[in-house]
């Protein structure tokens, strides 16, 4: 699970560390352990009534400075989840099931 609204925000423990990069960091380590090579997995995309009000506000440069996409939720949730995407290395991505969710 991963906060979609984490993007622009540090982690509390350190400060300097942006929550989505972590998020990503963790992925990666997860998605491309040997222990889960024949797993399927779910990675639930959280809090998308956040990100649906942040966008407006908060750019996603901010995380991202790359990203040249429209500032809205479809657009930024979009890229957010093709980021997650990419930290995959070592499996087929049909095995990788993705939700938007927005639990509390």
């Amino acid at each position: 699970c991963a906060a979609l609204s984490g993007y622009d925000m540090m982690l509390a423990e350190d400060g300097t560390t942006n929550r989505m990069l972590e998020s990503l960091d963790l992925f990666k380590g997860i998605c491309n352990s040997e222990v889960f090579t024949n797993t399927s997995m779910l990675l639930f995309l959280n809090k998308t009534d956040l990100l649906r009000r942040k966008v407006a506000m908060s750019p996603l440069t901010a995380c991202f400075p790359e990203y040249r996409g429209p500032q809205d939720y479809d657009s930024v949730a979009g890229y957010i989840e093709m980021k997650f995407m990419a930290m995959n290395t070592t499996r087929d991505e049909d095995k990788i099931y993705v939700h938007r969710t927005c639990a509390t």
